[in-house]
Parts: C-alpha cells; structure tokens; sequence
C-alpha cells in the first residue's frame, strides 16, 4: 500500500507563522537577558558577575546560532509548501484543460 502524504497547506503557514514569532519573541528575550547582565555591572561587581557574563557569552553564540538555524527550517518549510500548492494548482490547471472522458 502507498503512502499518501496530504499538505494542509494553510495550516502550514499558519503554523509557520506562529513558529517564526515564537523564535522572533525568544530572540527578544536573550536580547533584553544581554542588556540585563550588561547593566547589573553596577549592582554586582566581582568574580561572580564575571563568572556569570564569561558563561553567558559562552551560552550567548550557541542560543544564536540554534534559534538561526530553527528560523531556517521554518523558512525551508514554507518553501516546501509553497512548492507543493504551486504543484496542486499546476495539477488542477492541467486536469482543468483535459477532455471530458479522459480521467
């Protein structure tokens, strides 16, 4: 037996939508987290703070990059659909041009 995969695409973009705000609002958030550490120099000098921005730098490039790479996949999904409802509409042009009788 066959698989058939069938594309909601609609829900794709709907989803897609809410994945890119979702990793668009966390961006924010380490944004705001930076700004945070940054200015709590005043409050909390020493080892400590020194400790907690040397691992948080650290932390800092790999939440970058992993929130990067999930925009990208959202981004290759929409593609994807995108790809598979140009096919759709191709396919329904040309069954649309077709003679009675022939499907």
């Amino acid at each position: 037996m066959e698989d058939i995969v069938i594309v909601d695409t609609a829900m794709l973009k709907e989803i897609s939508h809410d994945a890119l705000n979702g990793i668009f609002r966390t961006g924010k958030a380490f944004e705001e987290l930076n700004g945070l550490l940054g200015a709590s120099a005043g409050y909390w000098q020493g080892e400590g703070h020194d400790r907690m921005l040397y691992s948080h730098g650290i932390r800092r490039d790999d939440y970058e990059r992993s929130l990067l790479e999930l925009q990208h996949f959202v981004e290759d999904l929409q593609k994807i659909g995108g790809v598979y409802e140009q096919a759709e509409w191709d396919n329904r042009d040309t069954a649309g041009r077709l003679g009675e009788g022939i499907l």
